[in-house]
Formats: structure tokens, sequence, C-alpha cells
């Protein structure tokens, strides 16, 4: 019946289609998410967190929570902690740092569960015997670091039945005694023990005999200088054993070897003058030993016998110059070699003869002169270092069947030629160093059987040639470089063997190629960070034979004044930093050879005019980048470039810093990937129109962003002289023609800065379809002049763009360019800008920035600025505005992102009621340093949205006044600027529409003439929390005044220093619930009327300093619960009458320095600074300081205290850790007073007699 329900036909086989159907419906709708569980012990909730006060909970685990306690007494620790094991939560790491504890005693962990605890930079002295009980059997690790430990506290450690590590890192114990673990529960458990940076200078064989378990033993940092006859008795499981940064003289077997298990070894940094016969022969498995930074002096073959499983010996940085000949030959499986920084002065005989599984041998930094016959034999892959040596001779046969060395170093040495048979027919390196010797022929390096080097770097020699067969077939060998030497020749084909030179290869660091010529060059080797010779070179048709996978070719810093055609034909692959990318020059057309001086430069220089043949390129499928800088090409002739298929990854052509003077129309054939073309500091005077029409995907830092100049139409060529300098100049005035710019679709950015272009025609830009970075508008240094004048002949150098005389716009200078979003026209000469002369500019729609800033603008017209729709920066500052007329800005309808209006620095002086339309999304207005005398009421009434960092600057003016309607209902301005003008009176409510002053809401009114600040001047402002009416003339606050600041909530600062303020009335400041600084400093305050702070529930900060004040009085102050900081040093005070200050109950600092008190007062308990430097005390009474206080420092420097002080002037100060007594005329030391500082760090008694 259920199925008939579900179902007119009871076919068994249609109804689990059907139910099929729906569970695959079903399922598609299911996603399903592991999310994997929380901690089983997770940190307590926000509400309960307040129970582990003064510890917090860093995170939870499934064994238990982290917990560290930092800065706190024992006291209050055992409330925190008691509350977390009432909670019933186990503690995986306790970490107690920093604490006001030096005898740790009580039932501070009786009821906690904790496997790991740290103690670290607290000052214990003591540790109680039961002070572990409750914790002794789940503590397993216990670490002790910067402790005041004086004496094993082996009572406290004799619980600690699980304990399996105790380190006791930094501490004051000299010695031990034999029984500190005599019937402890940790003897049979412990395993690492570390009693480390202290000042242990002995101990009894039998302090650790008990220890059976121990795996490690850790002594380093302290003062041990002699060792006992079975100084480790019992270790017989200890594997580790660290005795470095100690004093020993001397370790031999007798003193460790009871440590049957050592493995491990570290005696580095002590003063062991030898290693005695059989040293480590009991130790029959050690592996690792140190012996580094001592002052050993020999080797011999007694030295290692016994060490049949040692890997690592490290002997660095000792006096060793005698190695004894086998010296090595019972270590046959060591691995590290390590003898760098000692004295040796030969490679003896097989001295390294039966190390044939050695991984690295260091013989850097040493004497050595000479590496002898049979030195290293039947090494595979290791790494030999003898760089850094004084070595001249490697005799024949010194490496034998040394295969594949990983690296075989010999750089820095005095090597001028090695024998022939110096490496056998097996032996070679797959890199090989023989930077900075003395070669002058490559040949003198034998590289003949090396069949598997990979590197060769032979740079910083004196090589001079390079042979034909310098280069055997070498299938391996990658890179070579030659670069710093003397090389004036390289033969035909001399790298034709070279199947695999890819990378940085030898064309791209030797200094010259062959001189077809035959005039060799220069012997001077002129000092340089790159490479030079100082004579004109040639490049010959087959100096590069088939490199398959040669793709980078560095010639620069050469004087090569010819390149044959085809040179590069056989470099199927160079594609990356290509030859023609650096070179100095191509050749010369014209024969003529280049100039013999060679000018020093970082950069490429031949200082004659070459030119580019048309086969000087064959085609290279993977050039992508050519750089021809810094030469002296005079022409590019048409398509030179043609065959370069694929300038297709950063593909960038760069001639620039060359004499190119014209570009022919052909120049740049159909080059589909280039990019980037850069002319820049040439000769151009003609561009010929379509130049660029063939560069289908030219758009970033396109050429005509970079050449100096571009064809004039008035045919006058630019002047011959090239002015020196960093940008790109011109001396002659040149001219757009309308053709100069073909159909470029990608082309985004042009650059025609640092020219002296006087015109511009009409549409010159109309088919650059994709104009919109950086555009060329945006940078040229003049727009064509209406008036006809041409620009003035004198070119004045800067590091912008500066032409002489004023231009002006035409109207239809920019076509319809949909994408261009910049428009740079700074530092130029603009007198006036037309109307609608931006019209075509649809989309200034991302960074939109139009800048006419440093021109000689007088006036801004009404339509200047057409319907902008995204324009959302207009920068005029730096011009010569002197109005800004009614609604000249109401088409810009978005300036929507950082939209911003810069009008400062000019000398506008008045802005009119409809100087500002209705733009919604305004919001920063600079008018700064103008001439503004007056803002008109309403002035600002348009602008919406002032909304985010919403700023109005008219700092730097001449205002008198601001009246009460100039600031209209601006519901997101949050900071207005009138500082440095000539306010002298804030009228009522002018701020009063100012609704939203809402994150980091500022009204600077410092450095103006204000005199007074009137009841109703600040309305109810919300969000206000800045006031800054510093640097004026006020003398009174008024009763108030302040009242409608209903919130300064972030950083809320109320400074009102630099005045004449004479006194505080006692309703200056009503309930500011927020307001936490306050700065009356530098005013004439002597008196404050009672209670006036009482109200301000946030003050933290209250400065005071440089006034008149002479007492305080109980009721000053009052009750103030949240200040932190009270500032009164410079004023008159005598006398701070008992408990003014005290009800001061948070207080951290309170500074009292230059009055003239006689006497201290109450302070509160909560001060951990105080401050009374430069009064007039005399002496300290007993009980000046309360019982319970947290002062840390105390400075009293400067006072008159003499001799007076006693054993009761600090009794109180249990936590003073800083104590200034210094100028007091103290003549003697107050040892007395002193004795009660138990905390104590620093003391200052300087300038006492």
């Amino acid at each position: 019946m259920f199925l008939q329900g579900l179902s007119a036909d009871p076919s068994p086989t249609k109804m689990v289609t059907k139910i099929i159907f729906t569970l695959a419906t079903l399922l598609s709708y299911t996603n399903a998410e592991y999310i994997p569980p929380g901690p089983v012990y997770p940190c307590p909730k926000d509400s309960t967190t307040t129970l582990l006060y003064p510890c917090v909970c860093e995170k939870g685990s499934d064994t238990g929570l982290y917990i560290k306690c930092e800065n706190t007494g024992l006291a209050v620790l055992s409330v925190g902690l008691g509350n977390i094991a009432g909670l019933g939560l186990p503690i995986e790491r306790l970490l107690l740092k920093e604490c006001k504890i030096s005898n740790l005693f009580g039932p501070l962990f009786h009821r906690s569960t904790i496997r790991v605890m740290e103690i670290v930079d607290t000052p214990i002295k003591t540790i109680d015997q039961y002070a572990f009980a409750g914790v002794n059997r789940t503590l397993q690790e216990l670490y002790m670091t910067n402790t005041k430990i004086e004496e094993f506290p082996k009572d406290a450690f004799m619980i600690l039945g699980n304990l399996s590590v105790l380190s006791i890192d930094g501490h004051k114990m000299t010695k031990l005694s034999k029984d500190i673990f005599a019937g402890s529960e940790a003897a049979g458990k412990l395993e690492r023990l570390h009693l480390s940076n202290g000042l242990l200078t002995e101990f009894p064989p039998e302090t650790f005999q008990v220890l059976k378990k121990l795996k490690k033993l850790d002594l380093h940092g302290n003062k041990l200088v002699t060792l006992k006859r079975a100084q480790f008795k019992g270790l017989r499981d200890t594997e580790v054993l660290d005795l470095s940064y100690n004093s020993l003289t001397k370790l031999d077997g007798s003193h460790i070897g009871d440590l049957s298990k050592l493995g491990w070894c570290n005696a580095s940094h002590n003063q062991l003058g030898e290693i005695p016969r059989g040293m480590f022969a009991r130790n029959t498995v050690i592996k690792v030993v140190h012996l580094d930074n001592n002052k050993l002096k020999k080797l011999d073959t007694n030295s290692f016998r016994g060490m049949r499983f040692l890997r690592r010996l490290y002997l660095q940085d000792n006096q060793i110059s005698d190695i004894g000949r086998g010296t090595f030959s019972a270590v046959t499986r060591i691995g590290t070699v390590d003898l760098a920084r000692n004295k040796i002065t030969k490679v003896d005989f097989q001295m390294f003869q039966a190390v044939k599984y050695a991984e690295v041998i260091n013989l850097a930094e040493n004497n050595i002169t000479i590496i002898e016959k049979q030195a290293f034999t039947d090494l595979y892959q290791a790494v030999v270092n003898i760089s850094h040596n004084a070595l001249s001779t490697i005799e024949s046969g010194a490496f034998q069947n040394c295969h594949n060395m990983t690296l075989l170093d010999v750089s820095h040495n005095q090597l001028s030629v090695i024998s022939p048979g110096a490496f056998d027919e097996n032996s070679y390196a797959y890199t090989l160093q023989m930077a900075h010797n003395h070669f002058t022929d490559f040949s003198q390096i034998p590289i003949q059987n090396m069949s598997g080097i990979q590197v060769l770097n032979a740079s910083y020699n004196k090589i001079e040639s390079v042979q034909k067969q310098a280069f055997p077939k070498l299938y391996e060998l990658h890179t070579v470089d030659l670069s710093h030497n003397n090389i004036s020749q390289i033969f035909n084909a001399v790298f034709q063997n070279l199947f695999s030179l890819r990378v940085g290869a030898e064309a791209g660091v030797p200094q010259a190629v062959r001189t077809a010529h035959g005039g060799p060059l220069a012997q001077q080797h002129q000092p340089d960070l790159q490479r030079r010779v100082p004579e004109p070179v040639l490049f010959e048709k087959q100096a590069f034979p088939k490199l398959y996978e040669l793709h980078t070719v560095d010639l620069s810093h050469n004087n090569i004044s010819q390149i044959f055609n085809a040179v590069f034909q056989n470099l199927f692959s160079l594609r990356v930093g290509a030859e023609a990318g650096v070179p100095q020059a191509v050749r010369t057309a014209h024969g003529g050879p280049l100039a013999q001086q060679h000018q020093p430069d970082l950069q490429r220089r031949v200082p004659e005019p070459v030119l580019f043949e048309k086969q000087a390129f064959p085609k290279l499928y993977e050039l992508h980048t050519v750089d021809l800088s810094h030469n002296n090409i005079s022409q590019i002739f048409n398509a030179v470039f043609q065959n370069l298929f694929s300038l297709s990854y950063q593909q960038v052509l760069n001639a620039s810093y060359n004499k190119i003077e014209s570009v022919q129309k052909q120049a740049f054939p159909k080059l589909y990937e280039l990019h980037t073309v850069d002319l820049s500091h040439n000769n151009i005077s003609q561009i010929f129109n379509a130049v660029f029409q063939n560069l289908f995907s030219l758009r970033v830092g396109a050429e005509a962003g970079v050449p100096q100049a571009v064809r004039t139409a008035h045919g006058g060529p630019l002047a011959q002289q090239h002015q020196p300098d960093l940008q790109r100049r011109v001396p002659e005035p040149v001219l757009f023609e309308k053709q100069a710019f073909p159909k470029l679709y990608e082309l985004h950015t042009v650059d025609l800065s640092h020219n002296n272009i006087s015109q511009i025609f009409n549409a010159v830009f109309q088919n650059l379809f994709s104009l919109r970075v950086g555009a060329e508008a945006g940078v040229p240094q003049a727009v064509r002049t209406a008036h006809g004048g041409p620009l003035a002949q004198q070119h004045q150098p800067d590091l912008q763009r500066r032409v002489p005389e004023p231009v002006l716009f035409e109207k239809q200078a920019f076509p319809k360019l949909y994408e261009l979003h910049t428009v740079d026209l700074s530092h130029n000469n603009i007198s006036q800008i037309f109307n609608a002369v931006f019209q075509n500019l649809f989309s200034l729609s991302y960074q939109q920035v139009l800048n006419a800033s440093y021109n000689k603008i007088e006036s801004v017209q009404k339509q200047a600025f057409p319907k902008l729709y995204e324009l959302h920066t207009v920068d005029l500052s730096h011009n010569n505005i002197s109005q800004i007329f009614n609604a000249v800005f109401q088409n810009l309808f978005s300036l929507s992102y950082q939209q911003v209006l810069n009008a400062s620095y000019n000398k506008i002086e008045s802005v009119q009621k409809q100087a500002f339309p209705k733009l919604y999304e305004l919001h920063t207005v600079d008018l700064s340093h103008n001439n503004i005398s007056q803002i008109f009421n309403a002035v600002f009434q348009n602008l919406f949205s002032l909304s985010y960092q919403q700023v109005l600057n008219a700092s730097y003016n001449k205002i008198e006044s601001v009246q009460k309607q100039a600031f209209p209902k601006l519901y997101e301005l949050h900071t207005v600027d009138l500082s440095h003008n000539n306010i002298s009176q804030i009228f009522n409510a002018v701020f009063q529409n100012l609704f939203s002053l809402s994150y980091q809401q500022v009204l600077n009114a410092s450095y103006n003439k204000i005199e007074s600040v009137q009841k109703q001047a600040f309305p109810k402002l919300y969000e206000l929390h800045t006031v800054d009416l510093s640097h004026n003339n006020i003398s009174q606050i008024f009763n108030a005044v302040f009242q409608n600041l209903f919130s300064l909530s972030y950083q809320q600062v109320l400074n009102a220093s630099y005045n004449k303020i004479e006194s505080v009335q006692k309703q200056a400041f009503p309930k500011l619930y927020e307001l936490h600084t306050v700065d009356l400093s530098h005013n004439n305050i002597s008196q404050i009327f009672n209670a006036v702070f009482q109200n301000l529930f946030s003050l933290r900060f209250l400065n005071l300093s440089h006034n008149s004040l002479e007492a305080i009085k109980p009721a000053t102050f009052g009750t103030i619960p949240t200040i932190l900081e009270l500032d009164l040093s410079h004023n008159l005070l005598k006398d701070v009458s008992r408990g003014s200050l005290a009800k001061l109950v948070s207080a951290r600092l309170i500074d009292l320095r230059f009055n003239q008190l006689q006497k201290l007062f109450q302070i509160p308990i909560s001060l951990g600074e105080l401050n009374v430097a430069y009064n007039n005390l005399t002496e300290i009474k007993a009980n000046t300081w309360p019982t319970m206080n947290a002062l840390l420092r105390l400075n009293l420097s400067s006072n008159m205290l003499a001799d007076s002080l006693t054993s009761d002037s600090f009794s109180s100060l249990l936590t003073l850790q800083a104590l200034d007594l210094s100028n007091n005329g103290l003549t003697k030391p107050p040892w007395e007073a002193l004795s009660t500082l138990s905390s104590l760090q620093y003391l200052y008694v300087q300038v006492n007699t």
C-alpha cells in the first residue's frame, strides 16, 4: 500500500529508479566539510580570564594550557594559579617571567598540575624545600634562566620524582657538593642536565654518579680550569658532553674515560694547548669533536688513535702549524675536517690520503704556500677550500683520483701557473674557483682533463688572451667568468667546444673580443667596478660558434668599435640581457674608429658616433632585451631590428644616452611584442610620421615617453650641444606633427618631459586609444602657445620640467581619449587654461589626476573644467592664482576616491560664496599658504561630503576672523586647520554645523592671536577629539567652554600650551568622559581651583609644567582614579601637602623636577617612577614611603641630601630597581641606607665628593 501511495504504477523497476533519482538529487545539495575540533583544554572565556590575573593564557592544547605570568609578586601569583587549579585545568607550560621573587616558598603550586615550568629573568636566590609540593608528580621539565641561585637547591629538587630535564642557565653557583642528588627521587629519571653560564669552578667526581640515565650533561659557560681524575664517574650512558666556554687547560682520557657511550664532545673556546695521546681512546663510539678556538699547536698520528667512528672534526681557530704525515689515517670515516684560520704552511705529502669519505676539507685562511704531491687522493664529491692563503705552487700529482669534487676553491692566492699534471685524468671539480690570483694566460689553468666541470671562475686575474684551444670538449661547462682581466684577444671559435654554455657565459664577462684590425689593447688595466679595456676592438663574424644554450652575453664596459653582420647568428637561444643590450657600440658604417680615450663611468661610453648596420642582428627568435645605451650611436638604419621576432618577455629596446639625431620611418619593423622603447637622452630633432606604426604592442614606457624631442614642423634642427642632466634635455624648441603617433592600440604612457616643445598640434594624440597612465599631456614642458610666441631659447637646468615663457592650451589639444587618466602639466609657464580644454577626457577614471602645479596661472575661468565625471584630484598649487571664480569646479561631479583640490601656495585673497559648487565627494580642500583674510559665510556649503580623511586646510594665511556661518552643515568634515593665521577671536557656535569632526577629528587653531575662547565657541561636536589652541594669547578659559565636546574618544587631546593662562577655574572642564590628555604647560598658571579636574573621568596625562604654581593642596586634584602621568616640573612648588597626591591611585609617573621642595610627600602606592631632581631636599625621614608600594625608579639627583641618609630612608622600597643620588654632596657611600634595597640594580652617585 505504501508503494502504491508513491506511484500509481506498482512496477518495482520504476519504483527503484525513482528512489535512486531522488537520492541523487538530494546528495547534489549536500556539502560536507570536516571541521577539526578545538583543543581538549581551551583557554577560559573572556568572562573568566580575570580569575587568571596576573597571568594570561597564551593558548590551549590537548594536554593543558600555556600560561604566562609576568612582572608580578608571589602573593598575587598564588591567587592566579590557585584560580586555574580551581577550574580543574592542567597546565602544559607555565612561564614565570621577570617576577619579583627572591625566595620561592609557600603553597604556590600545591593545587596545580604542571608538566613544564620555565622561570626566566627572575632574581630567585633560594627555593624552599616544599616549594614544588603538588607538582612533584607531574613536573617533567624545569628551566631556570638568569636567576641568582648561589647554592644548588637539592632539597627542593629531591621530591621531583618525574623530572627528566633540569636546566639552570645563568646562575651564581661556584661549586657543587657530592650529594646534590643523593637520595633524590629525580636521580632515576633525569636524562638532561644543564648547569651553564655560571660561576662553577669545581665539583667532586661523585657529584653526578647517581644519575644512571643521564644522556646529556651541559656545563658550558662556567669557570672550570682543571678536571679531576674520573671526573664523570658513573655516567656510562651519557652521550653528549659540553665543556665549551670554560678555561680548561688540559683534557685527556683520565678525565672522560668513564663516558663509554660518548658520541658528541664540545671542548671549544677553552685554553687547551695539546691533544694528548689517546685522548678519546676509551670513547670508542665518538662521532663529533669540537676543539676549535683553543691553543693547539700540532697534530700527529697519535692525536686521533682509536676514534674509528669519527665523522666531524672541528679544529679551526687554533695555532696549528705542524700536521704530521698520516695524521688522519686513523679516522678513515671522517666527513668534515675544519682547519681554517690556523698557521699551516703546506699541505704535506699524503696528508689527506686515506680520507675517502671526506665531504668538507677546509684549509682556508692559513699560510699555505705549497700543495705537495699526492696531498689529496681518492676524494669523491668533496668540498676542498684552500682560499685566502699564500699558495703559489701546486705540484704535479697533487690531486690524484679525486672524482667529482663539488668545489675546489683556490681563490685569493698567489698562483701564476699550475703544473699541467697537478690534476690526473680522473680528478676534476664541478666548480673551480681560480679568482683573485695572478694568471696571465688562460692556458696556465689546467682544465684539459676536467670533463665534468660546470662552472669556471677565473675573474680578477691578469689574463691577456684566450687561445683557440683554451677550451677542450667540455660537455657540462655552462658558466665561464673571465671578468676583470686584461684580455685583448679571443681567437675565433674559442668557445665552439662548450656545448652547454648558457648562463653568465664567458662572452658575457670578458673585457674584449678579438680585434679584426689586429691592434692589441693597451696594456694598462684601469680599476673599475666593471670591465674596462682602453683600446677599440671589433667583433669578428665567427667569434661565437653554434652555442645552442647560450642565453646571456655581456660585453659592457669595453671599447668595441665594430660588430660585423650576423656575428650573433649562431646564438639560437640568446634571450636575456642579450649582447646587443650591453656592448658599447655597434659597427660604424662611416668607418671611423672610436676615439682612444676611454671615459670612466659606471655605464657604457664610447666617444665617437656609430651606426647600426641592417644585418647586425640576425634571426634571434628568443632575444627579448636589447640594451645599446651609453654609446655614441648617431643613426638607426631602417629595419635594423626586423629579425628580432620575439622581443616577448620584458621586451625592451634601450638606446638611451646616445647621439641619435633622427629615427627614420622604417626603423622599427613589425615587432609584435615590443612594448618598451627608450630613446631618452639623445639629440633627436626629428621623428618621421608613422615611425611607430608597426609596434602593435607598444604600451609601457613607450618611446614617445622618453625621447628628447619630436619632429619640428618648423624644420629647425636642435642645437648641437648635449647638456648633461639627470633627465632629458634638448636646447631648441620643437613641435609635434599631427601624425607623429599612428594608431597604437596598446600605448598607454607617453613621456615628453624635459624638452623645449613649443607647440602641440590639435588631435596629435587622437590615435592613442589606450593612453591612460602618465600620459604625455601629463609630462611635456609646454603646450602650443596660442599667442604664437616661441619659447625662449635658454633651457634652465632642473630636475623637473621648465619652459621659460608663458604658454596656453588650445581647445582641441586633447582629442577624445577615453582612457587617459593622468595629465601632468606641472613645472611649466602656463598662464591661462582656456575653457573646455579638457572636455574630451572622458575618463580621467583610476587615480584620475590633473596636475597643473608650479606654473604661472593667474586665474581659472568658469568653464576651464568641463564635465569630467571621474576626475578626483586637481592640483593648482604653486601658481599665481589670486581669485577662484564662482562655480569654476561645478562640472567635477566625482572628485570620488582621495578627492583632492589643492590650491595652496598661490596668492588667493578671498574665496567667494559660490567658488565650490555641489561636489558630492570632495574631501580635501587645501587653501594653505595664500593671502586669504576672510572666509565668507557658507562658502563651503556645497561640499556635502568632505567623507574620508576629510580635511579643510586654511593654514598659513592672513585670516583675522571666522564668521558664524563660515562652516555650513558639513556632515563628514573631520579636520579643520586654521593654524598660523591672525585670528584673534573664535565667535560663538562658529563650528556648530561640523557634525562629525569622526576619525582623528582635529580642530587646529594654534599659532594665532586668540585672546579668549567664549563659552559657546564649541557647540555640540560629538566626535571632536583634538583641540589645539597652543601658541596663542589666551589668558583665561571660561567656565564650561568645553562642555559640548561630548566625545574627545580616540587620542582625545586638549592642547592649550604656550599661552598666557593665569588660572584654571572650577567649571573650566565639564563632564568630558573621553578626554585623556590635557596640556596646559608653558603658561602663567598660579592657581588651580579645587577639584577642577574631577569631571575628567578618563584623564590619564596631565601636563602643568613650566607654570607658576607654588603649592599643591589636598583638594587640588582630589580623587582622579585614572591618571597615569602627572607633570608638575619647572614650577615654584615649595610644598606638597600630605595626602594631596596619594589619591592618584593609578599614577605611574610623577615629575617634580626643578621646583623648590624641601621635603618629600606621601606618594601613591601604585607609583612606579618619581622624579624630584633639582629641588632643595635635605633629608629623607623614616616612614616617608608607604609600607605597600611599587616604586621602581627614584631620582633624587641635584638636591642637598649630603650624608643625611640613614637605614630608615629607603626601608620600605622593596621593589626599587634604580636610584639616582648624583650631585648631592655625598662624602661617602651611603651603604647603611642602601642595605635595605634588596632589588636595586642601578645606582648613580656621580658628581659627589
